[in-house]
């Protein structure tokens, strides 16, 4: 339930860090509760994109909000850069990355995404629960002294 999930996010930080590897079968994939916390990183592998914890906070949302959350906050960094007069490779390269966030929100293109979170407090939803989701990798990870750092300040 919504509750314990908020009680579990409460608990502070985790023994070990967690990555979740989630790789879309089907566009009901976007349809998952995800929570990522504060600390969490969001890549997608196929696209070399990996958005840092601070363009996006922590949030309890679905895998298609957490897209469009990763694509309005990088439309943000540069609002001019989809207009007309957008030039140059920074620009357009940027275009290209929410052209391709948007396939992803439409259901049209699977993928892998991973989140990653040094403090061990991000899920997403298991919709096999309580057996095993063979289409998600939860893999849990000793944090490095850079992360051991960076989770607590």
């Amino acid at each position: 339930s919504d509750l314990c999930l908020f009680l579990f996010v409460l608990g502070g930080i985790e023994e070990k860090g967690t990555r979740l590897e989630l790789t879309m079968t089907t566009a009901e994939d976007l349809n998952r509760d995800v929570l990522k916390s504060e600390t969490a990183t969001v890549a997608i592998p196929d696209m070399d994109l990996e958005v840092q914890s601070r363009l996006i906070g922590g949030r309890f949302t679905t895998l298609e909000g957490l897209i469009v959350e990763i694509r309005d906050g990088l439309k943000k960094l540069n609002p001019f850069g989809f207009g007309d007069s957008a030039e140059g490779t920074v620009q357009e390269k940027l275009k290209r990355v929410v052209e391709k966030l948007d396939t992803i929100v439409r259901g049209d293109w699977m993928t892998k995404v991973v989140i990653d979170d040094p403090a061990g407090n991000s899920y997403v939803q298991n919709y096999y629960a309580p057996d095993p989701d063979p289409n998600l990798v939860i893999v849990k990870y000793d944090r490095t002294a850079e992360q051991e750092d960076r989770k607590s300040g």
